[in-house]
């Protein structure tokens, strides 16, 4: 399997930057984009494999997290922001603003 192309990346969220990595293949055909949130990071083992495929098959991922290192200690305590829909959606909102606006990415299906 060939080794991912890893860029670190972060993503203008409103008031906070999320961390992400994103993977791009030569001449890539699409991307998926992974969102994790509380529990679940862009470092889980099984979606890194599954990222692993999918760029073989000469698909780019982007995996990042949807809530901050802080918010997710938070959260691991408190339950506060898994269940902020507003919040999780904005987000993601956010990734897939930034996506259409990166010159590497933005004509990918």
């Amino acid at each position: 399997m060939p080794a991912l192309d890893i860029t670190s990346i972060m993503i203008p969220a409103g008031e906070v930057d999320l961390d992400g990595d994103l993977h791009l293949p030569e001449r890539a055909a699409a991307l998926v984009a992974f969102a994790h949130g509380s529990g679940s990071s862009r470092r889980s083992p099984r979606n890194r494999r599954v990222a692993e495929q999918l760029y073989s098959a000469g698909l780019g991922t982007l995996l990042f997290d949807l809530l901050t290192s802080a918010e997710e200690q938070q959260d691991h305590w408190t339950a506060q922001h898994r269940f902020d829909i507003d919040l999780l959606a904005r987000r993601l909102g956010a990734a897939t603003d930034w996506l259409r606006d990166q010159r590497q990415t933005e004509g990918l299906a």
